[in-house]
């Protein structure tokens, strides 16, 4: 009897359950952040459609940046949902990779933001040539424009670099230059967010008999003040450059922002180790299945010899050769080598067999018939042929 192998176990569950279902929910969560940004920032591109012609457009156009940002949560979030899904490893490792990689851009923008501020002016990457950029677009760019207001508005200045005479920076801009041939209105004059906010004309003695002169002096404010010195602008709009007070509130912040890439640093570094401890766990789990297909695999094919060399055992204990017709009948046995088959055949007058058979005399004249034999190795193998051949 066969001893048959005992059917071998399922391998072991190596992939934490909670662990899997925690990264699915972290990337759903990510998932439908995303895909609300990336729809707000395409609903506010659809509204206002700007040509992007610069790089700086697109740094400075919000509805790009949130659209863009949004596609990036889109695409993390979906690596780290269906993969945690269908427990694909190499959709966690890509998770694990962009949260890393993000993190990175992170430190290198705020590094970034830095090097602008004390570079030197003359470098294309430093604050004051994003701001000359921007006042020589102010016109051409309605992002740049909003940008450029705000920034003079909460910061109550006007230009860009110097800091007693920042509002003659605005003679870049081909309309507020200040010659004969500008055909614009605005020649020789600043953007209205340059104006002061305290600034009314109550000194003035028709401003006592109608309250709307200080309103209306007020918003002329920024009109032909480029042919004029500075005392004389300077009660109605702001005369220093943005540079000096961006970069005061950059170093008064800096410490702050410090300390947020370094908070960023924890949550990103839990979900870099629990979506790579997850991938590891699918990897080993995977192993483990295939080693035991391997296995299996190997217990068939022992098993389908083992059966094989049993029926061939059973066969021949059961070969049985019987006399007919004056010679022998034997029972096909299965062979074991496909390239190589035995045949046995009865022809007495095969060369070989007649060669290798030397029968022995007869005693009887009824007798006299070759009787017609095997080879010398199936006659030794063959008990019941000797009983035989000794009986004739």
């Amino acid at each position: 009897m066969v001893n048959k192998r005992k059917k071998m176990p399922k391998p072991r569950q190596e992939i934490c359950s909670p662990l899997k279902w925690l990264c699915f929910l972290v990337g759903f969560i990510f998932l439908l952040i995303g895909l609300v940004m990336t729809c707000l920032g395409v609903y506010l591109l659809s509204t206002d459609i700007k040509a992007i012609e610069h790089f700086l457009d697109a740094l400075i156009n919000p509805s790009f940046l949130i659209t863009i940002f949004g596609a990036f949560i889109v695409f993390v979030g979906t690596c780290a949902f269906w993969g945690s899904l269908r427990e694909n490893a190499t959709l966690l490792k890509l998770f694990s990779f962009t949260i890393f990689a993000s993190y990175i851009i992170i430190v290198v923008f705020a590094f970034l933001v830095f090097f602008t501020f004390y570079t030197h002016p003359d470098d294309n990457i430093s604050a004051q040539s994003i701001l000359l950029y921007a006042i020589k677009h102010y016109h051409t760019n309605k992002n740049v424009a909003e940008i450029v207001d705000y920034v003079q508005e909460q910061f109550e200045c006007c230009g860009a670099t110097s800091v007693s005479q920042g509002y003659r920076d605005w003679l870049l801009n081909e309309q507020f230059v200040c010659n004969s041939t500008n055909p614009y209105p605005e020649r020789c004059g600043v953007p209205f967010s340059c104006c002061r906010r305290s600034h009314s004309n109550d000194e003035s003695e028709t401003a006592q008999t109608n309250k709307l002169v200080p309103a209306m002096a007020a918003f002329h404010c920024w009109k032909n003040v480029q042919d004029k010195k500075v005392q004389d602008v300077e009660s109605r709009i702001n005369t220093y450059g943005c540079i000096f007070p961006l970069r005061q509130v950059f170093e008064k912040n800096a410490i702050y922002l410090g300390i947020i890439v370094s908070i960023i640093i924890c949550p990103v570094c839990l979900a870099i180790c629990l979506s790579h401890l997850l991938a590891k766990q699918i990897d080993h789990q995977r192993y483990l299945l295939e080693r035991e297909a391997r296995r299996y695999e190997r217990y068939q094919r022992r098993e389908a010899r083992q059966k094989y060399n049993d029926h061939y055992a059973a066969v021949l204990q059961t070969y049985q050769l019987t006399e007919e017709d004056g010679g022998l009948r034997e029972v096909a046995v299965p062979e074991r080598d496909p390239n190589h088959k035995v045949s046995y055949s009865t022809n007495h007058t095969n060369p070989n067999i007649a060669k290798n058979t030397q029968p022995k005399k007869k005693s009887s004249s009824e007798m006299n018939e070759a009787i017609p034999v095997l080879s010398n190795t199936n006659n030794k193998k063959n008990p019941k042929y000797h009983h035989g051949h000794n009986a004739l």
